[in-house]
């Protein structure tokens, strides 16, 4: 099992109402399922936005995505906070 930080879509509360930002938690993942890995980048101005909430301070290059095979109950791609080069390397070893 790898244990990655998933990040997701949260909602936060502010003086206006809520907003959403991205937060993260743990999760572990079984390898056998992961079918892809590709380099995620937010790149939009929502998503900068978003971003600029973030409990933890990253570089954008830090997060991959990865599909899943089998996931049933939630959509089969999950964003993690770690960079494509180094989700590759454990995949391999």
């Amino acid at each position: 099992m790898l244990e990655l930080k998933e990040v997701f879509v949260d909602k936060i509360k502010n003086d206006v109402g809520y907003e959403k930002v991205y937060s993260s938690r743990d999760c572990l993942v079984n390898p056998d399922y992961i079918v892809t890995v590709y380099p995620h980048e937010f790149s939009s101005s929502r998503d900068e936005k978003m971003l600029s909430n973030f409990h933890e301070k990253v570089d954008p290059v830090e997060f991959s995505r990865i599909v899943l095979d089998g996931n049933n109950f939630r959509t089969s791609e999950m964003i993690v906070l770690i960079p494509y080069e180094k989700l590759v390397g454990l995949l391999k070893s």
